[in-house]
């Protein structure tokens, strides 16, 4: 007679072989059966495999191909430059040289990336611009540059990650300008996302190639400059600035005092007013409050948040705003933090109120909320929702003790 079928199934991460006497599919019977038959089923744990390579002007020094369990650790490799070349990054946005893989769940295939040392002396690599600005500029690698005040015919600037720039735009009365510092923090090779840091009050955001955005360098209600991403040369990239405000080139500003304070008129005036009703400022109820989107029940339920690190409140008018503000306010989290606050309530509930981007990604935005639940912000619609369903009521009483932005 004829046995009845049975099929090995593997655990997850492991994957079947083969029967002990030598049969390779996992289900099987037996068919005219004329004696004992013990079998085992043999698995064994899923490999994977990490491959390493270098571009010209270097090597790879540790084992450029591994094969690892599943969940084990790669051993360490390192790109090392030859002479008259420098290590840049590997293809998929690593910037240090040694690297290796920990908790291995899938295939990696990566090249080092090196570029040759400028030579004194040397004509270096200049190559045509294609953004818009009049000018264009140059960064040293690694390196921090004065490029000095940029109008609204703007400027080109070539660099590469970690290059800085020190510049200076109007503020939104056009009449003076402000300093600031632009940071090149991270380009991913593989999806050409750029992401760039301004300060003095440091905003961090992404770009796509060809993307502009405008920028509200000192946080007044009014966008100071534009920033876009002109065009990419292997690991170099090309950002064109221009001053919004150059030469009091902006609608309806003007200038008054309150309180020893410089408010500047914007079309917003409901800002205006709101600064006009502020009160002793409560350190400790901003402190507790930090981290906190606030509805203002005792008006028109206006959203505000309530930012970390300066404790001022921001005024999130719609989805939109809301939705650009914590964009702004967002500072740069590493995909492994990223996934252990997904995965682990108490590291989550240690960073409750902070707005996060996914600069190793596509710099997308998550609110943590109080219970230490992440809330991706994919737009204005999913900002309003945030702000309808975790908001918190406040007193009119109690919000004017809280500064604004």
């Amino acid at each position: 007679s004829n046995g009845s079928q049975v099929t090995a199934v593997a655990n997850e991460n492991y994957h079947f072989v083969s029967w002990s006497d030598g049969v390779l599919t996992a289900s099987r019977s037996e068919s005219s059966v004329s004696a004992n038959i013990s079998v085992t089923a043999q698995f064994a744990i899923d490999t994977y495999d990490l491959n390493y390579s270098a571009s010209s002007g270097g090597t790879i020094s540790g084992s450029s191909s591994q094969t690892i369990n599943h969940g084990s650790n790669g051993s360490q490799v390192t790109a090392v430059a030859n002479e008259n070349y420098h290590f840049v990054s590997w293809s998929d946005g690593v910037l240090t040289a040694s690297r290796s893989e920990s908790s291995v769940s899938a295939n990696i295939s990566v090249t080092a990336q090196f570029e040759a040392n400028i030579v004194s002396g040397a004509p270096s690599f200049s190559p045509k611009a294609v953004g818009s600005g009049s000018k264009n500029d140059s960064l040293p690698f690694g390196g921090s540059k004065d490029v000095g005040i940029i109008d609204n015919q703007g400027l080109n600037i070539f660099g590469y990650i970690n290059s800085q720039a020190n510049f200076e735009v109007s503020d939104s009365s056009g009449s003076s300008q402000g300093k600031h510092k632009l940071e090149i923090i991270n380009l991913d090779l593989l999806t050409g996302i750029l992401t760039l840091k301004v300060s003095s009050k440091p905003i961090v955001f992404s770009l796509e190639k060809g993307e502009s955005r405008k920028i509200d360098l000192d946080r007044d209600g009014v966008d100071d400059a534009s920033f876009t991403f002109a065009n990419l040369y292997i690991n170099r990239v090309e950002i064109t600035i221009k001053d919004l405000n150059y030469k009091n080139n902006f609608e309806n500003t003007n200038n008054i005092d309150i309180n020893n304070q410089d408010i500047v008129f914007n079309k917003n005036n409901f800002l205006i007013q709101e600064k006009l009703k502020l009160k002793t400022i409560d350190l400790k109820l901003s402190e507790r409050l930090k981290g906190r989107i606030l509805l203002q029940v005792e008006d028109l339920g206006q959203a505000w948040y309530v930012e970390p690190v300066s404790l001022q409140r921001y005024y999130m008018k719609n989805g939109e705003d809301a939705y650009n503000i914590m964009k702004d306010l967002g500072v740069g989290i590493s995909n492994l933090d990223l996934k252990n606050i997904k995965t682990d309530i108490n590291f989550a509930k240690k960073h409750q109120g902070k707005i996060f981007l996914q600069v190793e990604d596509l710099g997308q935005a998550y609110y943590i909320d109080f219970q230490g639940k992440a809330h991706y912000l994919k737009n204005g619609d999913s900002a309003y929702n945030i702000m309808k369903n975790l908001g918190l009521g406040i007193k009119n009483s109690d919000l004017y003790k809280i500064d604004i932005s």
